[in-house]
């Protein structure tokens, strides 16, 4: 089973994918089998050679008139999964038949709309809601029924009691008469005895025979502890990354807590260096303003005139002026 595993592209995926089927439908088991029909895996060809594929073994709960009946299915893996479809089969028991309807071929084989659109996007497709849709349809539509007994069983049953009657042993025929020489003597006559009665029928069984249990396959119990290793190791590794994150996110949190008061008394400081530029700035722009005041009324004079404004120091040079 390891070797036909590794033969696949997306492991990752076809292990994911089974965990979540295999944790949803404990009825189903993983193993490997031969496929012997090609041309719905490539189309290319249909020579009947064989390949060995994965498939899910097991059985699908599906409730139908208020009970819950167990229908014997094989979901393959094909080699370019999930690119391609999973392909789903009806497997019938000996005392089943399959039920040709609008989903289920004569062979078993189950069609659903869904696994066109798997085609189309393979990668938002899931293998648990496939078996879901199965599940539906098969509620809405039977995929086998128990074959019928034949008319001519040993015993019947009594519909109306509900008890069992066997049918009488047909009763023994008289024994043939001998033909015996005339010359034969009545001593030497053996007399014929009668035949032995018919055994009785035995009694029709109404439980259908158990198979026994399939023995674990080695290959499989190495699969799933691998499965079950790997996981732990993932588990272990996000726990341990998880811890380190909530660790230093504790210590951040410690840090804000003692940096809190610091925090408070600069944002203080800082609201009063913010109240004190606000006052120089209204003194500055009433300075601003009184200046252009003082500008423009200079401006607005009449321009002096330098004679009158000028005196000398006496009468000689005032004249020379």
């Amino acid at each position: 089973m390891l070797h036909t595993f590794t033969q696949y592209v997306e492991r990752e995926r076809i292990m994911r994918d089974m965990d979540r089927v295999l944790s949803e439908y404990r009825a189903l088991r993983p193993r490997t089998d031969i496929l012997s029909t090609l041309s719905f895996l490539t189309g290319a060809y249909d020579d009947g050679r064989c390949v060995l594929l994965l498939l899910l073994d097991g059985t699908l709960p599906v409730p139908f008139r208020g009970q819950v009946y167990h229908i014997p299915v094989h979901v393959w893996f094909p080699r370019a999964y999930p690119s391609e479809a999973p392909i789903v089969y009806v497997v019938p028991t000996p005392d089943m038949v399959v039920c040709r309807g609008s989903c289920v071929g004569a062979d078993g084989r189950v069609t659903l709309p869904y696994m066109d659109t798997w085609i189309q996007k393979p990668e938002g497709a899931s293998l648990t809601e496939l078996l879901r849709e199965c599940q539906t349809v098969f509620h809405l539509e039977p995929p086998v029924m128990a074959k019928r007994k034949p008319a001519d069983s040993p015993a019947r049953t009594d519909n109306r009691s509900g008890e069992q009657a066997e049918m009488p042993a047909p009763p023994a025929r008289p024994p043939k008469a001998s033909t015996v020489d005339a010359s034969s003597s009545a001593t030497d006559a053996v007399p014929e005895r009668p035949p032995k009665p018919a055994p009785p029928a035995p009694p029709a069984t109404t439980e259908p025979t158990r198979t026994p249990p399939r023995p674990i396959n080695p290959e499989l119990m190495e699969l799933q502890k691998r499965l079950h290793a790997k996981l732990t190791r993932s588990v272990t590794e996000t726990q341990h990354t998880l811890h380190q994150a909530n660790e230093q996110l504790e210590r951040l949190c410690d840090d804000l807590e003692r940096g809190r008061p610091a925090m408070e008394d600069e944002m203080q400081r800082l609201r009063v260096v913010r109240d004190l530029c606000v006052v120089d700035a209204e003194r500055l722009d009433t300075t601003v303003q009184k200046a252009q005041q003082q500008t423009a009324d200079l401006q607005a004079r009449a321009e002096p005139d330098v004679d009158h404004m000028l005196s000398a120091t006496s009468l000689a040079e005032n004249q020379c002026v």
